[in-house]
């Protein structure tokens, strides 16, 4: 048997007397011990021989198959227990014993970080026997290995006088508890770093201790705050109930002071201000640190002017330290330039509005030169469609767009139902545009109604030219991409390397919803290599899809002969011909100089074309293929066939009786044949295959008729799988043939055969597929046929824990067997990911998809994908990051010129102004500039960044009159600033293009102005022109929409109580030239009457310089209403049933009686009963908004009769059915002034006068 390198004795201890000498062959066993990666420890293994005849055997207690092979059965021993084997022998029993088997018992336990830089631990438990102590060597053996998730790996090592064990742990919290603390970083001239520790009740012990050689400065008792504390590594150590011993790391990064500037307003030219510096540290330049401003030293209270020829908008800063040396860049002042300008599209033509004597040094340019001002006025350049106005001492440049016509107003009527759908598109005002067109070559036209549809993504652009004047121009349709959890990889190995080749595997995308299948992506692959994958779908979807896979560390040598290398296969010349040959072709990479055939060795022929060889007889044939140059052997099945199917004519008579006497014979006509077996020694044959070379008389075929000879006897042979192969790459299937008499007991062949070979022992070991044998008892045999096939192992995948360090989320993973005989070795997905001991794998998910897929590659040769759905979240969307505000200033003092930004700073984070500079303490926002801005913050528990943006200036409300566009898209919106110019500028900047608006100044308006437009609003005052202000605008308008109503006409019973036979069209907004059409019967009348009963269409035209559309409705019916009319019934005195025609209309209904007065009024569908209190001529109205009838009916009263016996109610109680409210009760009171017999009071009468004329 093959044991494995890290198997020991194990030592036993034989507790049987001393027995006389055993008569036969002792019995076979072995027990070892192996490391055990799952228990992280050692376990034992009990191998016991098939060669064990006439032996019994019982283990206690019961141990589980592990595996089996030709050789014997493998058990699975646990470590730690006293195990019995009991021998006994059914002939000698001097061969009977019972041996003691012992496993040492030795093992790691880990105790696992409770929560985030938690401290963990590892404990060695020794064997308490079996084992020289003094010659183990263990980690952790003088101790618990304490270690916290800052570490990178652990190994645990075991080792005595027979064994050598190394496992690799995962490193893991269990959650991602983190202490509420903040830290100050220190400056880097002096130490103002400081620890602030939160919610200090939770503690039972807290420390600061420093990693590198730095002081700790002393902390008042149970404060939980350190400062002074100097740039560097430290560790907070904590003791809590929930967390244990946490060991949390903290760094003190150095900075330089928060700062900010002011600038003093330069009179001759503004832009080259003078600037001075604010720093949060007063001790600064005592400390010997200084400040440099665009190269220059600033003494302490200095300010310097700057050039903006020179530095342009920026200002180059620098801190100055004997030990340190830092610089930025930052931006300077931006002025708001009073001017403004107008644009006439057909000319090009730019007028602008501007203080000339002030604004001497006005530019105007574009990004080719220069362009001329001549009377205030410049031209477009004809082929651009932006410019800039700039004056180098007042204001810095502003831009100007072309792109100011009216824009597409556009709804997406059919929406794309998956990534790559076509769409319909609705632009509401297509009458606007002279040119109107969607797709990329702008050749794909609406349907004369403003419809575009079945748009293919590929052409979500409109296009579009809304006068002679404007330039053609584009709008993008964003199109749908599919979300993380909307999409699932699939990935599938198509071949498995080889040594010679590569592999192949596919890369494919589904959508979940739809069920939609991307384009399948290929690639090769060798074992452990990482690949780049990439795919789309082919249907217009416009995003790609991209994963990392890791392969494998596997190759395939069995049914996977590589196609470029397979050799060319030629038929036998009949079925029982040997003249079949192949040749692998000639290849520098690769040699075949012998090859293997059913067991049968074949040595090659150097041929041109090859390696030949020949003589292979016709059939299924299974080939082992070595190859030397990678010392591995390819196994293939092949096939020669013929073109003959000439079969041997014989006749077989079996062999009979009870297998001692060979009686079997074969028949056959000789003179078929020039030359042939002599069939008169093919008598008195035993059972088996018998080989007849022939060879027949016109050579159509010769060769060996290999014919069976059968058995007819009452015994048979069967076959027992005694388990099935691991996967179609590994040789470990295993069956076991035996002969079963009458009585159905088993006895072991005498041999077996396979193929060509020959075997004394019938268990097999075998790859999946169908295998023939022959199974001989004596002179008997019998065919027997099976079929394995590989296992489909079934593994459990756990999620154990989430965690993220450095920003890289780590997911852990328990990938578990259910099978006992699957041994993992490893996992891998399309992830970076890294195995450890246990069945544990780690990966980093970068994509939260839905479901995810593993690679498990198991007993060495094997690998299933498996796809498991996905519970994790990013945890890095559940960090609760900052939130900021920007508070109010007033620029009319000129004192201001920064904010302070209020950041709203949970614990744990550091601000930064970019991710690459000095962390800071606080944020300031110039008011000088108006610019989008961002600061960046790092969250200390998982080291990651964000961030976060915000706009300079100061927010505030700026007096203005918006009016809006009376339709989307439209240019009559306008914005009325309410300030007065000689003391306030401001520009209105379109935030999309960051252009400005145009301005004209003899209205005080910015004009051409469309609607859902994001704007931005910024001013300055005169009094201090480093402060601007800015509010946001966005004009929202709906697109105008028509809604259509009708009044059919009452039935010629009814009578009309409105106007009826007319259609009412009601537009959404309120402008001037609408034109309403029913039927193309056209009035500027919305109202339409005098109509027939029957369908209308109605179509609504706004024509004006504001708005042009044309908006169909839907159709609109004019009906023939049904009668609103009544039957009354009043055949039960005192009430009236009334029905109505229409009892799913409701209708209103009044009653009156004779003097007009109303006695009923009521609002309801279907019938309804009316009970008078007073019999009288009464009049019913019945009407619903448009039509009305009246009737009239009487109303009688109910005859009385007195009562026949007491009444049961007391006089004064009303009945109980009495009327609750007038007019509504359907009780029938009894009048005193009649008397009524019921029929049933009738009848009762003539029964008792019959009764008593019969008895008389």
């Amino acid at each position: 048997m093959k044991l494995l390198s890290i198997f020991i004795l194990l030592f036993i201890c034989i507790s049987s007397a001393q027995a006389l000498s055993c008569s036969v062959e002792s019995f076979r066993f072995e027990n070892d011990t192996k490391c055990s990666k799952s228990y992280l420890g050692v376990e034992g293994e009990l191998w016991i021989s098939r060669e064990n005849t006439g032996y019994t055997y019982r283990v206690i207690p019961n141990v589980s198959l592990i595996s089996q092979d030709t050789e014997g059965e493998y058990f699975k021993l646990l470590p730690g227990i006293n195990y019995t084997l009991q021998i006994e022998h059914s002939v000698d029993s001097n061969c009977n014993s019972i041996k003691s088997i012992y496993v040492p018992d030795w093992k790691f336990i880990m105790d696992p970080p409770k929560c985030k830089y938690s401290q963990g631990s590892w404990t060695f438990i020794p064997p308490k026997k079996g084992v020289d102590l003094a010659s183990i060597e263990a980690s952790c053996q003088d101790g618990p290995c304490n270690y916290t998730s800052i570490d990178d790996e652990i190994i645990l090592s075991y080792s005595d006088n027979n064994m050598n064990c190394e496992f690799s742990p995962p490193i893991y919290d269990i959650s991602n508890k983190y202490p509420n603390l903040k830290t100050q970083d220190t400056l880097l001239y002096r130490n103002t770093g400081s620890i602030q520790l939160f919610d200090l009740s939770q503690y039972s012990l807290i420390s600061l201790e420093n990693i590198e050689p730095i002081n700790v400065p002393d902390s008042p008792v149970g404060s939980g705050y350190w400062n002074n504390l100097s740039y560097g590594h430290y560790t907070l150590k904590l003791q809590s109930l929930d967390c244990g011993l946490q060991y949390i790391p903290i760094y003190i990064d150095g900075q330089w002071p928060d700062y900010y500037f002011e600038f003093t307003k330069n009179e001759t030219c503004p832009r080259n201000s003078s600037v001075k510096i604010f720093l949060d540290d007063p001790l600064f330049y005592e400390s010997g640190a200084s400040v440099s401003i665009n190269g220059d030293n600033i003494p302490e209270g200095q300010s310097t002017y700057l050039n903006s020829a020179v530095n342009g908008e920026m200002i180059n800063l620098g801190f100055i330290h004997p030990q340190y040396i830092s610089t930025f860049t930052v931006y300077a002042s931006k002025l708001i330039g009073d001017i403004h300008y107008t644009f006439d599209p057909c000319t090009n033509l730019v007028t602008l509005f501007y203080n000339e004597s002030l604004y001497s040094d006005l530019i105007a340019f574009y990004d080719q030169g220069d362009i001329e001002i001549v009377d205030k006025k410049f031209t477009f350049p004809p082929t651009r469609r932006e410019a800039y106005l700039e004056s180098p001492c007042h204001f810095y440049p502003i831009k100007i767009i072309t792109d100011q016509g009216i824009k597409p107003s556009y709804t997406i009527a059919k929406p794309q139902l998956f990534c790559g759908d076509t769409i319909d598109v609705f632009v509401g005002n297509y009458y606007e545009f002279t040119e109107l067109t969607m797709g990329y070559m702008g050749d794909i036209q609406h349907d004369e109604n403003g419809y575009f549809r079945d748009i293919n993504p590929g052409d979500f652009i409109i296009n579009y030219k809304s006068s002679e004047c404007y330039k053609p121009q584009t709008l993008d349709i964003p199109t749908l991409k599919y979300g993380a959890d909307e999409y699932e990889e699939i990935i599938e190995i198509i071949t498995y390397p080889t040594c010679l080749t590569s592999g192949n595997v596919s890369y494919t995308i589904r959508d979940v919803k739809n069920n939609i299948f991307s384009q399948t992506a290929y690639y090769s692959f060798f074992p452990s290599e990482g690949i780049e994958m990439y795919t789309m779908f082919d249907n217009f979807c416009q995003q790609d899809f991209r994963t990392y896979w890791m392969a494998p560390y596997i190759t395939k040598e069995i049914q996977n002969f590589p196609k470029q290398f397979y050799p060319h296969i030629s038929n036998a010349t009949c079925r029982y011909s040997d003249d079949g040959s192949m040749v692998f072709p000639a290849n520098p990479s690769m040699s075949v100089p012998t090859i293997y055939i059913d067991g049968k060795e074949y040595t090659r022929q150097v041929s041109i074309g090859g390696d030949l060889y020949t003589g292979i007889p016709y059939g299924s044939h299974r080939v082992v293929i070595p190859i030397t140059n990678c010392n591995v052997d390819f196994v293939q099945d092949i096939f020669i066939g013929t073109a003959n199917d000439w079969e041997f004519p014989a006749t077989i008579t079996p062999v009979t009786g009870d297998c001692s006497v060979q009686n079997g014979k074969i028949t056959y006509d000789a003179d078929l044949f020039s030359q042939v077996t002599d069939p008169q020694s093919l008598t008195g044959l035993s059972s088996g295959i018998k080989p007849i070379h022939f060879a027949l008389k016109d050579d159509s075929c010769y060769g060996t008729a290999n014919l069976y000879v059968p058995s007819k006897t009452t015994s048979s042979a069967h076959v027992m799988i005694r388990s099935q192969p691991s996967c179609d790459s590994t040789e470990d299937g295993l069956i076991e043939l035996y002969i079963s008499d009458q009585v159905g007991n088993k006895h072991q062949p005498t041999q077996v055969m396979k193929g060509s070979d020959v075997s004394a022992f019938p268990t097999f070991s075998l790859y999946e597929g169908s295998y023939d044998f022959i199974v001989f008892n004596n002179s008997c045999s019998w065919p027997v046929n099976v079929r394995l096939e590989a296992k489909n192992p079934q593994f459990e995948v756990t999620q154990i824990a989430d965690n993220i360090i450095n920003c890289n989320q780590k997911t852990l993973v328990s990938v578990k067997p259910l099978d006992s005989t699957i041994v993992v070795n490893s996992v891998s997905t399309n992830a970076d990911g890294a195995n450890y001991s246990n069945n544990l794998f780690s990966y980093r998910p970068n994509v939260f998809l839905k479901n995810r897929q593993f690679w498990v590659q198991y007993n060495d040769k094997c690998v299933k994908s498996i796809t498991t759905e996905q519970n994790i979240v990013s945890l890095y969307d559940q960090i609760n990051w900052p939130t900021i505000s920007t508070p109010s200033v007033d620029c009319l003092d000129p004192s201001v010129q920064n904010i302070a930004l209020e950041v709203s700073n949970p614990s744990n984070m550091t601000l930064y102004p970019n991710k690459e500079a000095f962390p800071i303490s606080k944020i300031y926002v110039s008011t000088y500039n108006t610019y989008d801005a961002h600061f960046t913050v790092k969250d200390i528990p998982t080291q990651c960044w964000k961030e976060i943006p915000y706009i300079n200036g100061a927010p505030g409300s700026i007096p203005k009159t918006i009016t809006a566009p009376t339709c989307p898209g439209g240019l009559e919106g306008s914005i009325k600033v309410d300030a007065d110019p000689k003391t306030t500028s401001h520009l209105l900047y379109d935030y999309a293009f960051d252009s400005t608006i145009q301005f004209d100044p003899s209205i005080n308006k910015y004009t051409n102005i469309s609607s859902n437009t994001p704007l931005i609003l910024v001013a300055s005052v005169q009094g201090n022109p480093f402060c601007s202000f800015y509010q946001p605008i966005n004009i929202a308008v709906e697109e105008p929409s028509v809604s259509v109503s009708s009044v059919g006409y009452c039935d010629s019973s009814d009578t009309p109580i409105a106007d009826t036979g007319y259609v009412t069209t009601t537009l959404s907004i309120t402008t001037t030239n609408v034109t309403y059409s029913l039927n193309e019967v056209v009035s500027t009348n919305p109202v339409f009457k005098g109509l027939s009963v029957g369908q209308y269409n109605s179509t609504v035209t706004i024509y004006n310089s504001f708005c042009k559309r044309v908006i169909k409705s839907n159709p609109v019916y004019v009906a023939q209403l049904p009668s609103v009319s009544v039957s009354v019934d009043v055949s039960t005195c005192m009430k009236a049933v009334v029905t109505p025609a229409a009892a799913h209309i409701e209708h209103i209904y009044t009653i009156k009686d004779s003097t007009n007065k109303v006695v009923h009024e009521t609002e309801l569908k279907g019938k309804f009963t009316f009970t008078a209190t007073y019999k009288d001529k009464y009049s019913i109205t019945v009407s619903d908004d448009t039509c009305s009838y009246s009737t009239t009916f009487t109303i009688t009263e109910c005859p009385t009769q007195p009562p026949a016996q007491p009444p049961t109610q007391p006089p004064t109680e009303p009945p109980t059915n009495a009327p609750t409210t007038s007019g509504s009760s359907s009780t029938e009171p009894m009048p005193s002034s009649s008397i009524i017999l019921l029929p049933s009071t009738i009848a009762y009468l003539i029964l008792s006068v019959l009764t008593l004329y019969l008895y008389l």
